[in-house]
């Protein structure tokens, strides 16, 4: 948690070892002991801790310090109090230093004025505001804990409990497609393209689009897991409850024997399960979804669709990737590094300033020899099974895609505009439903928008979205079906994420029920050494290395880490929670949450802030570029104001006029909604402060 003044001042406990700190604790000393006993480490630093939490409390709750050699002695005198005077409205007054009658102020929410100096003033309102109205960052009683938005990331698209995922990326109708990093954009072209593929994490996705009329949708897809090559071909039928082709390295899989079934892949990494869906009356296009869940937390998810009026299937693509693939992907996806600048950057290079000449520069021409079988993905040509066969609509020479409704009739896109237009859709989605629906002249295509918008998180590639409610596939739970369940995974070793088993150090097995063991690395050497954590596999405590953690490292060349240290491997130290760099000189401010990422360590636990940030860890906004707010609102971040009722402009400065709504009819105060925005009459009783 963040040290700065929004904090209630408590004693730190001793410094776990962890990637960021490392403390030497001893054993208490006995009660003999302790009177002759040096401080530990952990005394030491719990003391000075302690030390520098009361002074900084002191500092917050008197208003001053005490410097280092400026103390004073003796008895401080009584203050005086100041004669009375008489103000307008009654109240009294005090006279002040120049003769002048000084009369307590209007203060907010009914705070009495107090007299400093002679004069009176309203209370200060607390740095980090009052509940129920915190500055932007703090919550709780006083607002003194730390809040922090869930997966914000500094404006950065992130989504997931450790905000290591980013939202989905869709790939659905003619297509209607969008980069990792927002950009949307249509391609109606057809043939074999690169959807998106990270060589840096050995995964791919290929798509083959074929024509229906003057648009063309998703066939078929291939997608690589591990070794393993898997393809899904949709199929000409005229049967909505018939399965596409499952490929598995090459092998033709039987759907319905699969459905409700996990079946493992790539050492048990990769998990795929099966769910019909054509016996849904809320989606009756519906024909099976097709999930893989990867260890790495990746999912993929196929939703197979059945067109009447085509009389063929078509499907959709679910890809939500993790954070390890930022700035390691390419493709249709573009490059997901949250610069959208850089998205349509072709497989050479060239950033394309053309949507439709950024997806031709995709397209998969080459083929190769066994391509589609285990072992054979290949990042530069197709990789598609040779019996995954592509019929006319996907290479037609005389094809012309249609990036507009020119003529389609008025009657089409009148009905196209009614169906989607009665589901409630708006903006993009909106106009994606007309093209889709009138270009097919099928009424069901309506369905995969409504998906996108009633359900925005697309129910985590795990289920299907009804009536704006989510129906998970079995094992897996939540508003967004983002919770996997492990029905054998063992309660006492192990901890299901995402669907897989995870074990407890010393245990192993799909159901974490299986002892390690280490016997050919000699055990690890000993308990203080290492640990056996996988069967003959060690980790190492901090201070050992090698296959068995019987080594040793030094430091010499890093000062021996500087006394503040451990050395972890040969010249590499791991500091104490105060201190950073090489050899463990440099501050760190650990403790003061490295400063918040605004502003410089420049001694044990002091920072220096950045511009517009204040407070012991740089965790409080400031508003010195906006007059402080005049005075007359809260400051919710660096130079930026939460005006009072009544108050309105950037600095809050301007008396907020509603001389246009009636002045509130008296009945409401005046106060402006957001910065920026019209003016709006609030009741009195809803307003902040």
């Amino acid at each position: 948690l963040a040290m700065d003044v929004c904090a209630y001042a408590t004693t730190r406990e001793p410094d776990d070892l962890d990637h960021h700190s490392l403390l030497a604790i001893t054993p208490p000393p006995t009660t003999t002991e302790r009177t002759t006993t040096k401080r530990t480490t952990t005394e030491l630093t719990t003391v000075a801790t302690t030390e520098m939490t009361t002074k900084m409390t002191t500092e917050v709750t008197t208003g001053t310090a005490t410097t280092p050699g400026n103390t004073t002695s003796g008895t401080t005198p009584p203050p005086t109090t100041p004669p009375p005077c008489e103000c307008p409205d009654g109240e009294k007054g005090i006279v002040d230093p120049d003769g002048n009658c000084h009369c307590p102020p209007d203060c907010l929410k009914g705070k009495k004025a107090v007299i400093v100096n002679n004069r009176y003033k309203c209370p200060d309102h607390p740095p980090c505001g009052e509940p129920p109205n915190c500055v932007v960052g703090r919550k709780g009683p006083g607002c003194s804990q730390p809040d922090v938005q869930p997966c914000s990331g500094r404006r950065e698209l992130w989504t997931g409990t450790c905000c290591d995922r980013r939202p989905p990326w869709w790939n659905a109708g003619d297509p209607h497609l969008e980069t990792l990093d927002g950009i949307k954009y249509d391609y109606y072209d057809i043939g074999e393209f690169w959807g998106c593929k990270s060589v840096f994490n050995d995964f791919g996705i290929q798509f083959r689009y074929f024509a229906y009329q003057r648009a063309s949708l998703t066939g078929g897809v291939a997608i690589k897991a591990g070794p393993s090559v898997l393809s899904i071909m949709t199929v000409n039928t005229s049967d909505p409850k018939e399965f596409p082709k499952l490929r598995i390295d090459g092998m033709l899989v039987n759907l319905t024997a699969h459905v409700g079934q996990k079946a493992k892949l790539n050492n048990e990494t990769v998990v795929m399960e099966i769910q019909t869906t054509s016996s849904s009356v809320s989606d009756p296009t519906g024909v099976a979804l097709i999930s893989l869940q990867y260890e790495s937390g990746l999912t993929v998810t196929a939703y197979i669709r059945h067109s009447q009026a085509m009389g063929r299937q078509y499907l959709n693509l679910l890809f939500t990737p993790t954070v390890a693939f930022k700035g390691h992907t390419e493709g249709l996806c573009g490059v997901m590094d949250n610069d959208p600048s850089n998205d349509l950057k072709g497989p050479d290079g060239e950033l394309y300033n053309d949507t439709v000449q950024f997806a031709d520069s995709w397209r998969i021409t080459a083929v190769h020899n066994n391509s589609g079988l285990r072992g054979s993905w290949s990042w530069n040509s197709s990789n598609f099974h040779s019996d995954d066969v592509m019929d006319l609509s996907y290479n037609d020479p005389n094809y012309v895609p249609m990036y507009s409704l020119d003529g389609i009739g008025d009657v089409i896109v009148a009905k196209a505009t009614a169906a989607c237009s009665s589901l409630g859709l708006t903006g993009t989605i909106l106009t994606s439903c007309i093209y889709d629906v009138a270009v097919t002249n099928d009424t069901s295509m309506t369905a995969q928008e409504n998906l996108q918008q009633d359900c925005p998180d697309q129910c985590s590639g795990k289920g299907k979205c009804v009536n704006s409610t989510c129906q998970c596939m079995t094992g897996w739970s939540g508003d967004s079906c983002q919770l996997g369940n492990c029905t054998d995974c063992s309660a006492k070793h192990g901890t299901c994420v995402k669907g897989f088993c995870k074990c407890e150090d010393g245990w192993e097995g799909v159901t974490c029920e299986q002892k390690a063991t280490c016997y050919n690395v000699n055990n690890c050497t000993s308990p203080i050494h290492g640990i056996c954590q996988r069967t003959d596999q060690c980790r190492c405590h901090d201070g050992y290395i090698g296959r068995d953690c019987s080594i040793i490292p030094t430091c010499s060349n890093v000062s021996y880490c500087s006394g503040r240290g451990i050395c972890i491997d040969y010249d590499v130290c791991k500091c104490q929670k105060e201190w950073t760099g090489n050899d463990c000189t440099q501050f760190s401010c650990g403790s003061l949450d490295h400063c918040s990422g605004q502003g410089r360590c420049v001694a044990l636990y002091k920072c220096d802030c950045d511009s517009g940030w204040a407070g012991a860890s740089c965790a409080v906004p400031d508003c010195t570029g906006v007059n402080q707010c005049s005075g007359h609102g809260a400051c919710v971040s660096s130079d930026a104001c939460q005006c009072y009722p009544g108050f309105q402009g950037v600095t809050c400065g301007d008396v907020a006029d509603c001389a246009s709504l009636g002045n509130c009819s008296e009945h409401g105060v005046c106060m402006q909604e957001k910065q920026g925005a019209n003016l709006t009459c609030s009741i009195a009783s809803l307003c902040y402060f």
